[in-house]
Order: structure tokens, then sequence, then C-alpha cells
């Protein structure tokens, strides 16, 4: 994995566990995923049946994602959204949504946007209580 993309996942792992709930559930299928190797970049988006993926997950941790969109470069992903797509296929793993099919995408990705999005004062103090 190159080092921008590890020390970019790195800091997402540690943001997710501050947040709590669901965002620290999949933070921890993260983790448990890049420290056991079984995250694979490929280079390109490939072909699953006939739609073109750019992450794929099974239920023991093990993720496929695509560094690239294509080989024409016609779009470029940022290491931001390499970390989306993992995010996006540890709540796939952590929450056992198996279907690709569009309400549950949508669904996993409601989850990553949820822990992406600023904290409210009272989240923060929530998270805070007890330590």
């Amino acid at each position: 994995m190159p080092s921008e993309i590890a020390r970019a996942l790195e800091a997402r792992v540690e943001e997710l566990k501050q947040r709590g709930g669901v965002c620290t559930l999949y933070a921890g299928v993260l983790e448990n995923s890049y420290h056991s190797g079984r995250i694979t970049l490929r280079p390109y988006m490939w072909r699953v049946g006939g739609r073109l993926a750019s992450g794929q997950a099974t239920p023991n941790g093990e993720m496929t994602l695509a560094r690239e969109i294509d080989s024409l470069n016609v779009g470029l992903r940022t290491v931001d959204d390499v970390v989306w797509s993992m995010e996006h296929e540890a709540v796939h793993i952590a929450l056992r949504v198996e279907s690709t099919e569009w309400p549950r995408e949508d669904g996993a990705d409601s989850h990553v946007r949820a822990c992406r999005r600023p904290r409210t004062d009272a989240e923060a103090t929530r998270s805070t209580r007890g330590r």
C-alpha cells in the first residue's frame, strides 16, 4: 500500500474511533484488515458481472479497491476517494451488508457520510465521557 494511503487510513481509523458507535465498529474492521494485510489495491476498476467495481469486500475482512478509475485516467481518484471506498467496504463487513443493490450501497454510504460530518458539541462531549 502506498505510504500516503497508509497514513491517511491510519489517521482516519483514529478519527473513527473517537466518534463512537457505528464509526468505531467499522474502524475496528478497517484496522484489523489493514494490519493483517487483507487490503489489496488494484491499479484500476474491474468488472463484476456487468458492472464496474471500485471496491469489493468479503466477510473475513478482505478488501480489494481500485486506486484509479480507468486506464485512460479519465477520472483520477484522490487518496480521500480511496479511503472512502475502504470505509464503505468496512461498513459492509461490520454491518454484514452483503448485497450490492443500490439501496444498500446508499445505506453504506450514509454511514460513511455520518462518520465524516463534523461532530456537534454534544457528540464531542459524549465521546469524551468515561475517559
